[in-house]
């Protein structure tokens, strides 16, 4: 995907932290893929986890120089990255993603890409993001009246009709 079209085929899912995230990730993912999209995914983390494990070849790899290591198996590859942190988003997308349908990132909140947040109403009265920060929708388990369509954490299907509508009927499938 090249960096001109990559604005219609990155979707956010924003939110305060433990208000189902991943979970509302989990239920997307799944059911585009049962609709049959190429998709990918990318998550945002601000803590400085170790991902590879010390003593393996790759963190050794890592660890004697190498800025980028690819582990490749027959049934799976993995990117450990220093430099790639330092790039722009638009540039990591485009260099992991190209040809999906759609990569759905959890996180990165302040980047200008749609957003559909994850709203607790219990436990915060407004949501994070605004309309002008690029959000296109609510998930939450009461109705939330900011001008943008709010879907149930409960139902899966008609929030996925609208990222259908929004950003996959483009004559790409179906």
């Amino acid at each position: 995907m090249s960096t001109g079209s990559l604005r219609g085929k990155l979707l956010l899912v924003v939110g305060r932290k433990k208000v189902g995230k991943t979970t509302l990730m989990e239920k997307l993912l799944s059911a585009l893929k049962e609709r049959g999209y190429r998709l990918g995914s990318i998550k945002y983390t601000t803590g400085d986890h170790e991902f590879d494990t010390p003593g393996k070849d790759s963190y050794r790899h890592a660890q004697a120089g190498a800025e980028t290591t690819m582990v490749l198996s027959p049934n799976r590859a993995a990117v450990f990255s220093s430099s790639l942190r330092h790039r722009q988003l638009e540039e990591v997308l485009d260099f992991l993603f190209q040809g999906y349908d759609l990569v759905l990132g959890e996180g990165f909140r302040s980047s200008p890409y749609p957003k559909i947040e994850v709203h607790n109403p219990e436990g915060n009265s407004s949501p994070l993001c605004s309309p002008e920060d690029n959000l296109i929708a609510l998930v939450s388990a009461k109705k939330v009246d900011i001008g943008l369509p709010c879907f149930s954490p409960e139902t899966i299907d008609p929030l996925v009709e609208f990222i259908e509508e929004r950003f996959l009927k483009k004559g790409l499938r179906q």
